[in-house]
């Protein structure tokens, strides 16, 4: 979100100040003129803010990188143009230009901002809903994401597995993925005392690509394949002995104010003698409920997820998971999400437990 507290950072550097418009009748200056009139001199007139010549205390965005510029929504633009970049706790060299320029000549400066990207394929941020605990988030990121989980049974002792994961966004919709799971389990052996396991799990890697994505409609359809490579110890548990592969489906649609999101997959094990095929599915709905500051937004979820082996007799395993999420700084880049995980079938054998996430979202340039 750097992009953000630098956008029309022409203004910084010997800005014009709110007063310099009203000289020149803001309300007459529309798009690209205004960009000429503010931005150019800072940005460049191609948008890509390539100026050594000026000095300024931030480094400047380059509009005409798709990568930087798609990620960021119209919302979060038109809010530090209006108020300045100290919303987002950057830089106060952005003025705050809310009492100067009309709602139509930011909307037509917005656009004029787009055009610098001139690739229409890269799914922008408004399709970026909010990362939930379970379900895989069909928007293609840059993040690199920590994500610990508690669990225990009635009678048993607790597990705890810490999951590393690494995203990296490739071009307008394909993004690559690495995940390498720590975990500690107790194993019970009959007449003896659970022994408790440590050490890596099966670590996985996976790509996505999105398969459609419509702003105007709010909506974004990907797919997937992950692959789990036998790395953990499967005689201590910790992983499944074999290779493990996920071809999955993932969307989110925002309804009324409302993120939706879902996923569906199926694992498909290399050697089922060691491992059954599963169906994996999870649905999650929230929205924020409480905004600090104006930006930061306290976001709140409710998670379905269920499996299954597809094995004759095998019961659905379903849990609930209401979750709360919220942004440790102004701009989003950091964030925090927890909730407890609630079994809903099979509730004397079945885990109860507690998930979270930290994670940091990086710009991929």
């Amino acid at each position: 979100m750097i992009v953000l507290a630098l956008v029309l950072a022409g203004f910084v550097a010997a800005p014009p100040r709110p007063s310099s418009f009203q000289d020149e009748d803001p309300t007459r200056m529309m798009g690209k003129a205004l960009y000429e009139r503010a931005c150019a001199r800072c940005h460049g007139a191609d948008g890509r803010g390539d100026r050594p010549d000026i000095q300024l205390n931030a480094p400047l965005p380059n509009f005409a990188r798709c990568g930087e510029s798609a990620e960021e929504t119209d919302a979060q633009w038109r809010r530090t143009i209006e108020k300045g970049g100290i919303v987002y706790g950057l830089s106060d060299e952005m003025p705050a230009y809310g009492d100067v320029l009309s709602r139509a000549q930011v909307d037509s400066l917005l656009g004029y901002l787009r055009d610098f990207c001139g690739n229409p394929r890269w799914a922008r941020g408004e399709l970026n809903f909010r990362r939930p605990l379970f379900t895989e988030k069909a928007y293609p990121e840059n993040e690199l994401v920590l994500g610990p989980r508690l669990e225990r049974s009635p009678g048993a002792p607790a597990s705890f597995t810490l999951a590393g994961t690494w995203e990296r966004r490739l071009g307008p919709r394909t993004q690559m993925e690495a995940v390498v799971p720590l975990s500690s389990l107790a194993q019970s052996e009959p007449g003896r005392q659970p022994r408790r396991q440590s050490g890596v799990g099966d670590v996985e890697l996976g790509v996505k690509q999105v398969l459609a994505a419509s702003l105007p409609r709010r909506f974004i359809l990907s797919a997937g394949l992950d692959v789990a490579f036998p790395t953990g110890r499967s005689s201590a548990g910790l992983g499944a002995g074999t290779y493990r592969f996920e071809p999955f489906v993932a969307a989110g649609k925002e309804l009324a104010g409302w993120a939706l999101q879902g996923q569906m997959s199926l694992e498909i094990p290399a050697d089922r003698q060691k491992s059954e095929r599963e169906l994996q599915y999870s649905i999650v709905i929230g929205r924020p409920v409480y905004f600090i500051r104006e930006v930061r937004d306290l976001f709140g979820s409710l998670e379905l997820v269920g499996t299954r082996e597809l094995a004759r007799g095998e019961p659905n395993r379903i849990f609930l998971a209401p979750q709360l999420r919220l942004p440790i700084d102004r701009l989003g880049r950091w964030a925090f999400a927890a909730g407890p995980t609630i079994p809903l079938t099979q509730r004397s054998t079945n885990r109860a437990g507690f998930a979270a996430y930290l994670l940091w979202e990086y710009l991929g340039r």
